[in-house]
């Protein structure tokens, strides 16, 4: 009987809990119960204040755990069951900094308290993502890995990308995660290689990492390098340039306003209407040969190799993605908004960010020239054939 009246007064308990029910009757009740055991519906107390983000409640069973209860494995459990249901910033420091969680445990089906927060269903509230957000902050500054799998070989970003959880795929990418993980997910399966989340961030990071740049330089090479030996003539270029308006257009861009494609045109039928139609836009490409070689080098295309991959990455965001320019990353500890790994050079964003400083005086011989397949502004010196995306000083 002693048995059966304890399991009904936890299941109370569960439902005060359930209830957000902070009175002092339900405090009470909750003190009188064992909260690391299950009731009468295999609910338990710790669990379930957990999993319903009830930080009160939280805080007063750690505090008052005189019987020491709460093992270690329930409470690295709890912080991945509010991490995996209703997240609250609060919840998560009490059960790391108050119940000693780890930040890197994992559930008994491979869960990670940041691949549960990396998690979006259409289900989620803003608000709950939001939380989820400022708690992966707060976690990756307690020490969580970023490259730590889940169940499904998973790490935290890319079960953001399979979710087409954007902001936090980026704010991931922004404190540290490796964007090699990102590319290694699209590579995985067919449906993965359209994933427009791990697009997204590949147009704003990739070109961070070196290693990652060297990567698409052989790609790059391989398809518009046709002899094979290291440059990009001119004829080649125009290839380029065909295809890069091409995936502009694709990408919902109107790199020219000479013709359209509607997807049908094919790469010689764009190269020839840029030859008729387009001589300027042309000319403005050709201009980029720095030395006057008629020869174009990885470093000299790079600007607009950047917007080519950018629309290539783009190509499949749904038109009704809001655009995310930033993400709120008010709890990190530096002002830069996250430290860059070990090793990761900045190349700068996508090029098709980039607007024209139109305060700036420019030193003699240069001028400022429009990408016609982008709208983006570069500056270019008319003597040197120097192209800049910054603003020439000297």
């Amino acid at each position: 009987m002693g048995l059966c009246g304890s399991s009904a007064k936890i299941y109370d308990a569960n439902e005060a809990i359930r209830l957000a029910d902070n009175s002092q009757e339900a405090q009470e009740l909750i003190a009188s119960v064992n909260v690391a055991a299950k009731g009468k519906d295999g609910r338990i107390p710790f669990t379930q204040a957990c999993k319903f983000g009830r930080t009160k409640m939280i805080r007063f069973m750690i505090e008052n755990d005189k019987k020491n209860r709460l093992t270690r494995g329930l409470i690295d459990a709890g912080l991945v069951d509010n991490c995996m249901f209703e997240t609250d910033l609060e919840a998560v420091k009490v059960l790391v900094q108050d119940g000693g969680a780890n930040v890197n445990a994992q559930s008994s089906y491979g869960e990670t308290p940041l691949t549960a927060l990396a998690r979006r269903t259409a289900a989620t509230s803003k608000a709950t993502l939001t939380q989820r957000r400022e708690a992966a902050v707060f976690l990756v500054e307690e020490g969580a890995e970023l490259g730590k799998m889940n169940g499904e070989g998973l790490v935290p970003i890319c079960v953001a990308c399979k979710a087409e959880n954007e902001k936090m795929a980026l704010l991931l990418a922004e404190k540290g995660a490796n964007i090699l993980d990102v590319q290694r997910f699209m590579n995985s399966a067919p449906e993965n290689a359209r994933n427009w989340v791990a697009g997204s961030v590949l147009s704003k990071y990739a070109f961070k990492y070196p290693k990652f740049v060297e990567g698409l330089k052989k790609q790059f090479m391989k398809m518009f390098d046709q002899n094979g030996d290291g440059k990009i003539d001119k004829d080649e270029l125009k290839t380029f340039i065909a295809t890069h308006v091409k995936m502009a257009f694709k990408a919902g861009l109107m790199p020219t306003a000479a013709f359209f494609d509607d997807g049908t045109l094919e790469i010689d039928q764009i190269e020839h209407l840029l030859e008729t139609r387009c001589k300027d836009m042309l000319r403005g490409y050709f201009a980029m040969d720095t030395d006057g070689n008629n020869e174009y080098s990885w470093e000299e295309l790079l600007p607009i190799v950047q917007d080519f991959y950018t629309n290539l990455w783009n190509q499949d965001r749904p038109a009704d993605a809001d655009l995310v320019e930033d993400v709120d990353y008010s709890l990190t500890k530096d002002a830069g908004g996250g430290e860059m790994p070990e090793g990761v050079q900045d190349y700068g964003p996508g090029t098709g960010s980039r607007d024209p400083d139109e305060t700036a005086i420019l030193p003699p011989n240069w001028v400022a020239v429009v990408d016609p397949s982008s709208g983006a502004t570069y500056y270019a010196n008319t003597v040197t054939r120097e192209t800049s995306w910054e603003v020439p000083t000297e």
